[in-house]
This record gives structure tokens, C-alpha cells and sequence, in this order.
């Protein structure tokens, strides 16, 4: 892991979360694995079927049930693929 580590512009954090991603209109349930400054890592199994460059949506819901919010929603570009344990963009 620290080659990879070394690659790195931005510093990872474990963001484990339950996400709706909609890729070029497309919906797909996902799982957030880490997320940075750069950008956010979600496990798929679809991962080999999105095209680099696609367009994707990503939808955080509330993380409190106690406290009333409003989703938040991310725009970006598929800049990845990640294959082998897990998969994912």
C-alpha cells in the first residue's frame, strides 16, 4: 500500500456510507469507501461497465434520523477504476 500512498495528491479518509450515485442518468446503489480533497472512492459492481469520463451524481442522505437535513449532492467525473478488492470509481 505505500506505493500507492506515495501516488496520493490529497491524504484518505474511511467514509463508510450507503450512497445513491446516478452515472449519465443511470441510478445504482453504492457503498462511499474513502473520500478526500480530490475526490470519493465508491464500491460497485458495475465498476467495469462505467466509462472514464461519465458524469456522476452522488446522493448523501442525513446521517442523524434526530436531526431534520437535507440530502447533499456531488457532482464529478469518473477520473478511476479501481478492480480487485473492492471494485469500484
Amino acid at each position: 500500500m505505500t506505493g500507492q500512498s506515495e501516488k496520493r495528491h490529497f491524504p484518505r479518509r474511511e467514509f463508510l456510507e450507503e450512497v445513491f450515485c446516478y452515472i449519465d442518468g443511470q441510478r445504482l446503489d453504492a457503498v462511499s469507501i474513502n473520500v478526500s480533497i480530490g475526490g470519493l472512492l465508491f464500491e460497485t459492481d458495475f465498476a467495469n461497465e462505467i466509462a472514464l469520463g461519465s458524469l456522476v451524481a452522488i446522493v448523501l442522505r442525513a446521517r442523524d434520523d434526530k436531526v431534520e437535513s437535507e440530502p447533499v449532492f456531488l457532482f464529478g467525473r469518473v477520473v478511476r477504476k479501481q478492480v480487485g478488492g473492492p471494485s469500484g470509481v
